[in-house]
C-alpha cells in the first residue's frame, strides 16, 4: 500500500515533466551561440565570449534573446588599406564585402573599432535577436 501513493507521484511528476516539456520555454543558449557565430565569424572577424543576458517572449510565439559578444578584428585598417591599393582594379570591395558576409563594410569597421584599428582590436558588443517558434523547433527571424 505504501508504494501505490509513491507510484501515483512518481507519475503525476512524469507527466508534469512531459506536459512543460512540450512547451519549450525559449531557444537554447547553443542555438542562440550558433546564429551569432554565423553571423559574424569570417576573415576579418572573430567572434567570443557570446552570452545570452535576458530574454523575453514579444508574443506567444516570439522570443526575443539580449545577447553580448567580442568581436575581434584580425587586420589592421593599415594592412586593410594596403590590400585594398594592391588590389585596386580587382573587385577588392566586392570581396571584402563578402569576407565579412555582406556585414560592415569599411567605415563600419572604423566606427566599431576606430578609426585606425589595430589587428586584434576587441570590442563588446550587445544586440537583441528575434526567435520564431516554429512545430519542430525555434527559427531566427532577425534582430
Amino acid at each position: 500500500m505504501r508504494y501505490g501513493h509513491i507510484v501515483k507521484t512518481v507519475c503525476a511528476v512524469l507527466v508534469l515533466g512531459i506536459v512543460f516539456a512540450g512547451c519549450s520555454s525559449r531557444p537554447s543558449k547553443a542555438y542562440v551561440k550558433k546564429i551569432v557565430k554565423e553571423k559574424y565569424t569570417n576573415d576579418i572577424i572573430k567572434v567570443s565570449g557570446i552570452k545570452r543576458e535576458n530574454g523575453y517572449f514579444k508574443d506567444s510565439n516570439i522570443y526575443v534573446a539580449e545577447v553580448s559578444y567580442d568581436l575581434t578584428v584580425l587586420i589592421s585598417a593599415q594592412d586593410l588599406e594596403q590590400e585594398r591599393q594592391s588590389r585596386q582594379g580587382d573587385n577588392f570591395w566586392a570581396n571584402l564585402l563578402t569576407d565579412v558576409n555582406s556585414m560592415m563594410s569599411l567605415g563600419e569597421l572604423q566606427r566599431d573599432f576606430g578609426t585606425g584599428f589595430q589587428k586584434n582590436t576587441k570590442v563588446r558588443f550587445s544586440e537583441s535577436l528575434s526567435f520564431r517558434k516554429k512545430d519542430n523547433g525555434w527559427e531566427y527571424i532577425g534582430e
